[in-house]
């Protein structure tokens, strides 16, 4: 038996190797999202204003999430996305926009309860 994080597949998602292990409990809440903003699952976000965008590279300091879900705002005002508060995630795995490195938020994202981990790449059944 495959000992693999999985989502329901009926649904249209599948395993992406996003979520790292159990270690930490993952949380998510609703988040209002900037206008026009197209972001992708595993995009690292920053909140400013009560209002959520992708990261830029001076957002170490703000609030920080994880988007749960492809997202496209379009032109209207307060659009909300689920997004990951806490939990366990693949640091190869996070979006981030060009210019930015995800290894600066490592112990921003840490103080919020989300922790970036390596990917190990197995071969075969565990």
């Amino acid at each position: 038996m495959s000992n693999k994080y999985c989502f329901n597949v009926d649904m249209g998602q599948e395993f992406d190797d996003l979520f790292a292990g159990p270690e930490i409990k993952v949380m998510n809440r609703n988040v209002k999202v900037a206008n026009d903003a197209k972001i992708e699952r595993g995009m690292l976000l920053a909140e400013n204003g009560g209002i959520a965008a992708p990261a830029t590279a001076a957002d170490t300091d703000t609030t920080l999430f994880i988007a749960s879900e492809n997202f496209e705002a379009g032109s209207d005002t307060g659009v909300v996305t689920m997004v990951y508060t806490s939990g366990r995630f693949h640091r190869d795995k996070i979006k981030v926009g060009e210019g930015v490195d995800i290894n600066n938020f490592e112990e921003p994202l840490r103080k919020v309860n989300i922790e970036l981990t390596g990917l190990i790449q197995m071969k075969g059944e565990m």
